[in-house]
């Protein structure tokens, strides 16, 4: 009878740590993958800034004088190559997108916005609210991003056809020049596109993870992304 009990007992404990082992090791699991996610959104919110910084600077350099005047055009029906409107989308697009990734690293960064099981229900669904408009604003910056990363590429495609074999030697000098920045202006639109459409499918992802986390436990707050 004393072994019978002595067996019972070994088999209850190791089934004991047996479940312990196996909780903790997805409570890691799940803790591993919420930091992987809020990393992967920190870099491409951060990725996105600097590539904003650049796409500044080459709307600087697009547009000069010469271009914002008017002055380069193709003869002899003097067809302007460079329309100045997209001077203005460029400036606009990247100040933007530039704040929406501070809102993105904000919303990460700050502890206010980590949990809210405590909360009363109209905080509760100012939050939700804040989040699908966080996301929202990610997909129309994506789909800015790619429409000027299209229409960068028709523009680069106008220029590029007076890059070679064209006359003066100075108005084939300026259309490379241009031509070049066109094309890497819109290689940047497009990996500003790139990375918000990442942000914004990660942070879905996280959201699937705060709602399973609810069925678990009410009792602590949870990691919003």
């Amino acid at each position: 009878m004393p072994e019978i009990t002595m067996t019972l007992r070994d088999f209850t404990m190791k089934l004991t740590l047996r479940t312990i082992v196996s909780a903790a090791s997805v409570l890691n699991i799940d803790f591993t993958m919420k930091v992987t996610l809020r990393t992967i959104v920190s870099a491409a919110s951060a990725l996105n800034i600097i590539f904003s910084v650049c796409q500044i600077a080459l709307t600087c350099s697009i547009f000069d004088f010469v271009v914002m005047n008017g002055m380069f055009y193709a003869m002899p029906n003097k067809n302007i190559l460079i329309p100045t409107k997209w001077s203005y989308f460029s400036y606009s697009f990247s100040m933007v997108n530039m704040l929406l990734c501070l809102w993105s690293l904000h919303r990460i960064s700050d502890n206010s916005s980590l949990g809210y099981e405590q909360l009363v229900k109209w905080q509760r669904m100012r939050q939700v609210a804040v989040s699908i408009w966080h996301l929202l604003c990610l997909t129309a910056s994506a789909g800015a991003a790619l429409y000027l990363c299209i229409q960068f590429s028709i523009l680069a495609q106008s220029v590029g056809v007076y890059a070679e074999n064209s006359e003066p030697k100075a108005f084939q000098d300026a259309a490379n020049w241009y031509y070049v920045r066109l094309c890497a202006q819109s290689v940047l639109f497009g990996c500003s596109a790139f990375l918000s459409l990442i942000s914004f499918c990660v942070q879905n992802n996280c959201s699937e993870f705060q709602r399973k986390d609810e069925k678990h436990s009410c009792s602590y707050p949870r990691t919003q992304c």
